[in-house]
């Protein structure tokens, strides 16, 4: 897939591919890319990641069947709390073909979202596939 972040966007490469958090420092979006045999790693790193942050679930996450962009997905929500309070945590898992799996992981409270819409609707309409 081909995903496209506003240049106002702070990035940075990580482990499995880049982060990017919005300009008022309040959003967060990865999206990263692990062979199927790698994906638990990926995982791992990804829970390690929300406890660092202090990021707490609430309970089990919501996971639902979706389509971003014509592309079929799953999306696993979780309501949590951080350091600032209510905040939500999507992960949402592509298939990626010859084996890859793609995470999308996007983190912020409500408002915080709410506030960032324009540049977060931008973020998932520029989710695209490659075409061959």
């Amino acid at each position: 897939v081909t995903v496209t972040i506003p240049d106002s966007w702070e990035t940075e490469q990580i482990d499995f591919g880049y982060n990017a958090q919005s300009p008022d420092g309040s959003v967060f979006f990865f999206i990263e890319s692990a062979t199927a045999s790698r994906l638990e790693v990926l995982l791992k790193n990804n829970r390690d990641w929300m406890e660092e942050q202090e990021i707490v679930l609430k309970g089990e996450p919501v996971i639902s069947d979706i389509i971003i962009n014509g592309i079929p997905a799953q999306l696993h929500h979780f309501d949590a709390t951080d350091e600032n309070g209510d905040t939500t945590v999507d992960f949402v898992l592509m298939d990626a073909g010859a084996g890859r799996v793609i995470m999308f992981t996007l983190w912020g409270s409500i408002s915080d979202l709410k506030n960032n819409a324009t540049d977060v609707n931008a973020i998932k309409a520029s989710i695209q596939p490659i075409r061959k």
